[in-house]
């Protein structure tokens, strides 16, 4: 929109560039126009000292001279507007022409500049505010409620389709407790975030996705996956979080804590349920089932409503 209204204005603007302070780096975060391209992913420290001063000059906006290279050396003509409020993002608009740009149009091309980079940062607060809403502070998987939304559509898309199976794991750590209480938060929520990576890394296949109930309870979803291969993949994750013992960053001894297992319940659409209220609950319950029968393994669904847990010795037999 800003990148329309600019050359509207002025045809000759054949470049646009928006830059945000991330951190220490001042970062090209969107590009108008590919004679520009290049910059897409440029940091600071490749456009000179003169662009980061400009950032926190504040309202004051700098037109090419003779003696300060524009971005492309083939800029004739180029102005740099950065824009920064109170504690709000810090973002520097680059605009550049090949031709020389009438100096009586500047100040309507500032104003353009400022009224459109406010229009942005509006925009991506909003869109940050929505990803917090999505994504688990500490693990970054999906919220609950973002992870029901991503299921719901993912059975919609799966309706009616011929032999298109939909698997749920249900998953919950059986000793996060004694672990959490014996070496605190702190390591907590090391194990939590070193889970959220086994599940992550699980989720390997087009349209998978893992999400966190809360606390140490987790689920994930493999797309395309009939039971018995889901199973494979959750007896995987089962095995790759039992792994996960010697990996924890503390001196501990057997005495101090069992080793981090967990309990894995699955369940399979359309098989075992009709929708995504009732496909959770099944392989939550499934995931109990392991919990009552000695914890650390996997169970699963049946379509006469009992639970089986997965013996891997009678399996490989």
């Amino acid at each position: 929109m800003l990148a329309d209204c600019l050359t509207a204005l002025v045809p000759v603007i054949d470049g646009l560039v928006l830059f945000a302070l991330e951190g220490e780096e001042l970062v090209a975060r969107w590009v108008g126009g590919s004679r520009l391209a290049a910059f897409r992913s440029t940091h600071y420290a490749a456009l000179g000292e003169t662009f980061l001063a400009l950032l926190f000059a504040a309202n004051r906006r700098t037109v090419c001279t003779l003696n300060v290279p524009g971005l492309d050396p083939r800029d004739r003509w180029w102005m740099a507007v950065p824009l920064r409020e109170g504690d709000r993002e810090h973002v520097l608009v680059y605009a550049a022409a090949l031709r020389p740009v009438s100096a009586d149009i500047v100040d309507e091309l500032e104003l353009l500049i400022v009224l459109g980079a406010r229009m942005y940062a509006v925009a991506l607060s909003r869109e940050r505010e929505r990803a917090r809403a999505d994504f688990d502070g500490l693990t970054g998987l999906l919220t609950p409620r973002a992870f029901r939304a991503r299921l719901i559509e993912q059975l919609s898309a799966a309706c009616g389709e011929v032999r298109v199976a939909v698997a749920v794991l249900f998953i919950d750590t059986d000793y996060f407790k004694a672990w959490n209480d014996r070496f605190g938060h702190q390591v907590g929520d090391t194990i939590l975030r070193m889970l959220a990576g086994v599940l992550a890394r699980a989720a390997d296949e087009p349209g998978d996705f893992a999400g966190r109930n809360g606390g140490d309870e987790f689920c994930l979803v493999f797309t395309a996956c009939e039971k018995s291969r889901a199973l494979v993949r959750a007896e995987r994750v089962r095995v790759a979080i039992g792994a996960l013992t010697a990996q924890i960053p503390v001196s501990h001894n057997e005495a101090d804590a069992p080793p981090l297992s967990a309990s894995i319940g699955v369940a399979v659409y359309p098989a075992d349920a009709s929708d995504a209220s009732e496909l959770l609950a099944r392989a939550d319950a499934a995931m109990y089932h392991v919990k009552r029968t000695g914890r650390n393994g996997v169970a699963y669904a049946t379509r006469q409503g009992t639970f089986i847990r997965l013996n891997i010795e009678a399996d490989a037999a």
